[in-house]
């Protein structure tokens, strides 16, 4: 997958402007690079550009991290989102990634080592988890689908359309077009025409 920009979001300037670096430094996306100090001044923003976003877990102290991952990943904007996390445990990391994000990188990693690795695998549509991430004692498999995505996914199977599954679901239709999408790039299938006979192929349908 190809973006067209990339967007920090940190009220650390020491985050923004070192990974601005980093990126700068160990990328050839040849994409601008823009930084934010809220999820609020990153919404505020017009543009139709196809976004990769790092969100720091420390921006904001009136919302809990994960309402801020599923508002970030509501804006039509965002392809990818990669979370800058200050806790290393099991139960964390899996709760922010059923809030939907795409890799997980721990900020007392050594960044320029991941940073490059991670930015690589979210956009050729897989999980990336950072190498104190990874070497943690999982007890068993991260889901990469997570909730949202197995309701949309199930209800594809029984036949509703987009407008049926939002309201439903009681989100918007674009929220269900992006949960499509991250299934398909999942499955690997190149049309949405294939997702339900690919799911039912890996045992994702009960």
């Amino acid at each position: 997958m190809r973006v067209t920009k990339i967007v920090i979001i940190s009220s650390n300037d020491l985050i923004r402007h070192g990974l601005t670096a980093i990126l700068e430094n160990t990328l050839s996306l040849n994409v601008p690079i823009v930084t934010f100090i809220s999820l609020d001044e990153y919404h505020s923003t017009n543009n139709d550009l196809q976004t990769l976003v790092f969100i720091d877990d420390e921006i904001s102290s009136h919302y809990s991290i994960f309402d801020l991952i599923r508002r970030a990943k509501d804006n039509e904007v965002t392809r990818r989102l990669i979370l800058l996390g200050s806790f290393l445990s099991i139960s964390y990391i899996q709760k922010v990634l059923d809030a939907g994000v795409d890799g997980f990188i721990h900020k007392k990693e050594n960044l320029e080592e991941v940073v490059r690795l991670a930015v690589q695998t979210v956009l050729n549509g897989h999980i990336f988890l950072s190498p104190k991430a990874s070497a943690l004692p999982y007890e068993s498999k991260l889901s990469v689908l997570n909730k949202n995505d197995i309701e949309v996914l199930t209800l594809l199977a029984k036949g509703y359309n987009i407008q049926d599954i939002a309201c439903r679901l009681n989100l918007v239709d674009r929220s269900i077009y992006r949960i499509r999408t991250r299934i398909r790039d999942y499955l690997g299938v190149t049309n949405n025409e294939q997702i339900v006979d690919a799911a039912r192929r890996r045992n994702l349908l009960g």
